[in-house]
């Protein structure tokens, strides 16, 4: 899909090449998988931005997906947060994100743990690097 944007914070050291090279390939992975229409920014931090406040979170007012890559060395855990945070960009296309969407027990967050996990699965047997 064009018009996603991806912004990567200078001096992450686990941003490696292959490590951007496969999240290349992840992406549109997820955006077929999961029938994504619209363009999103994602944005890959080690820094404490006030964005987020715990690993990831979508910003469903700006289309943005913040993931906190700090401390985060297998590319399987970042991909799966990135994954969960563009479920609830398509629930948002969806337009069912509400005020309560963000709880633990809510059904969107239960929908994004779901395919988030499915997802890394389908992508990891393609692409076992994910894992070390």
């Amino acid at each position: 899909m064009k018009n996603i944007k991806i912004y990567i914070e200078e001096g992450a050291e686990n941003m490696t090449k292959d490590f951007v090279s496969l999240l290349k390939k992840f992406i549109p992975f997820v955006v077929k998988f999961i029938k994504i229409k619209t363009p999103f920014t994602l944005y890959l931090v080690h820094s404490d931005v006030p964005q987020i406040r715990t690993t990831a979170v979508y910003v469903n007012s700006d289309n943005e997906i913040w993931i906190r890559v700090k401390n985060r060395n297998m590319m399987a855990d970042v991909f799966r947060s990135i994954c969960h945070e563009m479920v609830h960009h398509k629930q948002n296309e969806m337009g069912i994100l509400d005020q309560y969407s963000g709880e633990d027990t809510s059904s969107e967050e239960g929908q994004a743990n779901r395919i988030a996990g499915i997802v890394i699965r389908k992508f990891g047997r393609k692409y076992p690097q994910i894992y070390k």
